[in-house]
């Protein structure tokens, strides 16, 4: 009976004892960080596990060009083949020529293990700050040491909210507030598996639906990572710009009303049937005839019962005897859909059967089902070079106020349009900084335990509770934000000189919840047919 290991054969003697031979000086080079090999994947496999059990270790993605590394993986049945798009964990092992490029394979909250002698081995640690999290040491043999990091799940817009950050405070007092804004952002945000990126892109597994449940209920908000398809959000952000330019046309003319340089205008702008002010350089847009195309484009990917193909373009009533199936960019992603129905009704087995009110408007009894979904039709929030930050705000109210918070009746749901230009460093990184903005959340605000302690004059560069909680999360194209209506929130300014960022929405709410903003009856831009 033989056991082998790389560069020494072990036997079993007539006397029940192990013994070696081979080549001791190869053995003690190739050898010196093998117990470093066993302990860094039982960490890789218990991490899996924890992050989502639902994806078997057989279906993780490790990436490591040592060979030793690469047969210990293989024997726990983890995937080590090179050429893939994404990994779950890279593995350097001391002087690594293609590190960098490695690690940029990395999915967000995947982990980079690093075999060598001090932290500082690899300079990419010292991208901790924006991009991985301090290394921590998870075994040692001798004089090597094996240090782990993970990705970020969610990158910080530092260039965002410039008061958060206050110049008259030590750095160490800086970099801890920047590593608070991590967790919290850790927290609420859902990242996929390189499986999962892979073999159904656009699609969460339960696990993740049931991260975004718990978050949008403790948090307020979640971050799901690659949930969107990237080239449609591109599309639809392309068609809002487009009707948008179409729309300032129209309105220069007929009313002169000069969107783009309202200091400009002969009078301010009004809400219409298509679009309506935020406030200077941002508006909210909803359709347009660009608009319209994508929508016959999603239309033909929803098979539902439509009375016609502009139903996309009216709040849509998703019921449990809604058929057919869905396909969609974002106002009917059937994952989204899940998440903010099980958000807004959450269960209980021991209750649901004695709400006898449900034999009423048709609801067929007390089954325990999800209440009916209100979907609006999609639309897009434009902000113009120069915008400046929007005041903080909640978009709807608590619906009684003796109790902290009661399950959500509207939640929306926010994607980019464009690319987000983040600022990378001088490896190539995406630093997450960017100067178009996005949308800033004050984590659990949407609580009135939370913001009940406010004073009168309370501004989110004054109240300590918001600037210990505010979080400036840095999208990419694919990535989703669903929040609760009633957590505080603001767009942030676009910095640029000449780049229109395009945030697409849609609004969620419980079908019984007339939401007061209807522009019907308003004054149309575009000819109606």
């Amino acid at each position: 009976f033989i056991r082998c290991r790389v560069g020494k054969l072990y036997r079993m003697d007539a006397d029940g004892i192990w013994e070696a031979f081979g080549d001791d000086d190869t053995d003690k080079s190739s050898n010196e960080g093998y117990p470093l090999v066993t302990e860094g994947v039982s960490f890789l496999v218990q991490q899996f596990m924890k992050h989502n059990p639902q994806i078997l270790v057989s279906q993780r993605y490790v990436l490591a060009t040592d060979l030793e590394w690469k047969a210990a993986l293989e024997e726990r049945e983890i995937q080590t083949d090179e050429g893939e798009k994404f990994y779950d964990a890279v593995i350097l092992v001391e002087k690594e020529d293609s590190a960098v490029d490695m690690m940029r394979l990395v999915v967000p909250g995947g982990h980079l293990l690093t075999v060598s002698r001090v932290p500082g081995n690899h300079r990419q640690h010292n991208l901790h700050n924006h991009v991985w999290t301090r290394p921590l040491i998870v075994a040692e043999c001798g004089e090597l040491k094996l240090w782990t990091t993970h990705r970020f799940a969610c990158p910080i817009n530092t260039m965002a909210c410039p008061w958060k950050s206050d110049p008259s405070q030590p750095r160490h007092r800086t970099g801890r507030a920047i590593d608070h804004e991590h967790s919290l952002l850790q927290k609420a945000t859902i990242t996929r598996s390189a499986y999962e990126l892979k073999h159904s892109p656009h699609i969460l597994t339960p696990h993740g639906i049931n991260q975004a449940v718990d978050s949008l209920q403790e948090n307020g908000y979640c971050i799901i990572r690659a949930m969107l398809d990237a080239n449609a959000c591109c599309n639809w952000g392309q068609a809002v710009l487009s009707d948008l330019k179409i729309a300032a046309e129209v309105l220069l003319k007929r009313d002169s009303i000069d969107l783009y340089h309202p200091q400009d205008s002969d009078q301010d702008p009004q809400v219409y049937r298509e679009l309506s002010m935020r406030e200077d350089l941002r508006m909210d847009i909803r359709d347009g005839p660009n608009m319209q195309e994508e929508r016959a484009k999603e239309s033909k990917k929803c098979k539902f019962l439509l009375q016609d193909d502009d139903e996309l373009r009216r709040p849509f009533i998703f019921s449990k005897v809604t058929q057919g199936s869905y396909k969609s960019c974002l106002q009917f992603h059937p994952s989204m859909i899940e998440i903010v129905q099980r958000t807004m009704n959450p269960t209980d087995d021991s209750l649901y059967k004695g709400n006898f009110g449900r034999f009423n408007f048709d609801g067929g009894g007390p089954d325990g089902s999800p209440q009916n979904l209100r979907i609006g039709p999609m639309g897009g929030i434009v902000s113009l070079p120069g915008s400046a930050d929007q005041a903080i705000h909640a978009d709807t109210p608590h619906l009684f106020e003796t109790i902290d918070c009661l399950p959500a009746h509207y939640i929306n749901a926010f994607c980019l349009g464009i690319d987000a230009l983040c600022i990378n460093d001088e490896l190539g990184f995406s630093t997450g900084a960017t100067p178009v903005g996005g949308t800033s959340f004050v984590h659990a605000s949407h609580r009135l335990s939370f913001t009940s302690s406010f004073g009168d004059d309370w501004t989110a560069a004054t109240e300590p509770a918001v600037l210990q909680n505010l979080v400036r999360p840095s999208l990419e194209l694919g990535d989703l934000v669903l929040f609760d209506c009633r957590i505080l929130h603001f767009g942030l300014a676009n910095t640029t000189k000449s780049v229109e960022r395009p945030m697409l929405y849609t609004n969620m709410t419980q079908a019984w919840f007339h939401d007061p903003k209807n522009w019907d009856d308003k004054k149309a831009v575009f000819c109606q047919k």
